[in-house]
C-alpha cells in the first residue's frame, strides 16, 4: 500500500493541533512501515500564490484548496493506492480515481453558525450569508467525492447526513490518540500549585476572551501556551496579577506545565476534538471547558466540568471548585487517565485508521 496524506498547511503557523495530528499519524506509520508521504505546500503542491494568502481562513477553503486540489491530484494518484486528506474542500472540483478518505477535523459551515450566533457583532461581516453559502456550497461538492470520511466526534457524522445527505455507512467515528511515554502524570497532588492551564490559539473561537474576562475572580494562577492573541485581550492581560501568555515552549517543557497545573481550561466555541485536552487527559488532569471544548471526551461532574459558552462568571466558579477541592481533581484527573489509556494511545487510533485503508483498497 502507497498512501499519500495530504495536508496542505502542514506545520504553518496556526495549524498546531492538526499538524501535531498529521505528525504523530506519519511517526506510527513508519514505524509499522507504512509506505506513505505527506503532501502540503512546503512538499510537493507547488502554486504560485503566495503564502500568505493561501493561508487566509476561509479563504484558502473558499478558493485555494478546490483549485489547487484540481491541479495536484491527476498527478498524484498516478503515483499512489490511496490517498487521505485533511481538507475536504481539496476534492470539491475534482474526484479522485483511487480510493480516497477525507478526515474532518472541523466542519467550517457549522463552525461558522457557531461562531455567528456567540461572537459580537462586529465579527459577524466574516460570516456573513454569502461566505456561509458559498462554503455550504463547497461541502456539497466535496464530501461525496470521498469513499470513506473520518470524523472525530458524533455530532460531526450527524451534521454530514443531515445537511448533505452523506451515507451513515460512509462515516466512520475515530478520535485523536497520543503516545503516552510522552505525557505522563505527576500524582503527587500536594506539589500540585494552584495553577490554571490554557492551551491553543489565543483566539476568539477557542474562547480565549472568556478566560481573559474570568481571570480576575480565579483564585490562582493562569498559564496561556497561547499565540495569535487579539489586540483588546492583550491589554485586559497586562492588567492582571494572575495571567501569563508562553509561546513557543517545546513539547517537554509544556509536559512539565500540564504536571504543575491542578486543573486544564478550554472555553471553545467551535471545537473537532482537542488534541489539548486529551494530552491534559493523559497528565491526569481534570478539565473545565465548554461542550465543545470537550470533544467528546468529558462527562459533566464525572471527569470534569462543562460551562455555558461565553459564560466567565461560570467558568472561573468550576475552576475554583476544583481548586478549592483537590480530592474531586485527583479523581477527576484519575479517570481521565484510565480513560486515555484504554481508548486514545496513538496505536489503538492510527490502526482504526489504517483499518479504513484496508477495508477500501480490498
Amino acid at each position: 500500500m502507497k498512501l499519500a496524506l495530504i495536508h496542505e498547511c502542514y506545520q504553518a503557523k496556526g495549524y498546531g493541533g492538526i499538524s501535531s495530528w498529521t505528525k504523530r499519524l506519519s511517526s506510527y506509520y513508519a514505524s509499522v512501515h507504512l509506505t506513505h508521504e505527506i503532501f502540503s505546500y512546503t512538499n510537493g503542491l507547488k502554486t504560485r500564490i503566495p503564502r500568505f494568502i493561501r493561508l487566509i481562513p476561509n479563504l484558502r477553503e473558499m478558493l485555494i484548496y478546490p483549485y489547487i486540489g484540481k491541479q495536484y491530484l491527476p498527478k498524484i494518484e498516478k503515483e499512489y493506492d490511496i490517498i487521505h486528506f485533511v481538507a475536504a474542500p481539496s476534492i470539491a472540483l475534482y474526484k479522485p480515481n483511487i480510493p480516497t478518505v477525507v478526515s474532518v477535523h472541523y466542519l467550517q459551515s457549522r463552525q461558522n453558525s457557531l461562531y455567528k450566533k456567540a461572537l459580537p457583532l462586529k465579527y459577524k461581516v466574516l460570516f456573513n450569508p454569502v461566505v456561509n453559502t458559498w462554503i455550504r456550497e463547497l461541502e456539497r461538492l466535496a464530501y461525496p467525492n470521498a469513499d470513506r470520511i473520518i470524523v472525530c466526534k458524533e455530532e460531526f457524522k450527524q451534521y454530514l447526513v443531515e445537511n448533505y445527505n452523506i451515507s451513515p455507512e460512509r462515516i466512520v467515528i475515530i478520535k485523536y490518540g497520543l503516545n503516552l511515554s510522552q505525557f505522563t502524570p505527576a500524582w503527587d497532588w500536594s506539589k500540585k500549585e494552584r495553577l490554571v492551564i490554557f492551551v491553543g490559539r489565543g483566539s476568539m473561537g477557542k474562547g480565549f476572551d472568556t478566560l481573559v474576562n474570568a481571570a480576575s475572580q480565579i483564585e490562582g494562577n493562569i498559564v496561556a501556551v497561547a499565540s495569535s492573541i487579539p489586540r483588546f485581550c492583550q491589554k485586559k492581560i497586562e492588567q492582571l496579577s494572575n495571567f501569563k501568555v508562553v509561546t513557543g515552549i517545546p513539547s517537554e517543557d509544556l509536559v512539565d506545565l500540564y504536571n504543575k497545573a491542578s486543573v486544564f481550561v478550554l472555553p471553545s466555541l467551535s471545537e473537532g476534538s482537542s488534541l489539548s485536552t486529551l494530552e491534559a487527559m493523559a497528565c491526569g488532569l481534570p478539565v473545565v471547558c465548554t461542550e465543545e471544548g470537550g470533544g467528546g471526551y468529558i462527562e459533566d461532574g464525572i471527569n470534569g466540568y462543562i460551562f455555558p459558552v461565553r459564560d466567565p462568571i461560570a467558568l472561573a466558579d468550576r475552576v475554583n471548585t476544583i481548586l478549592d477541592q483537590p480530592e474531586i481533581a485527583r479523581r477527576f484527573g484519575q479517570i481521565n487517565r484510565e480513560k486515555v489509556e484504554k481508548n486514545y494511545t496513538l496505536p489503538i487510533i492510527a490502526e482504526q485508521t489504517i483499518k479504513v485503508y484496508h477495508e477500501l483498497l480490498n
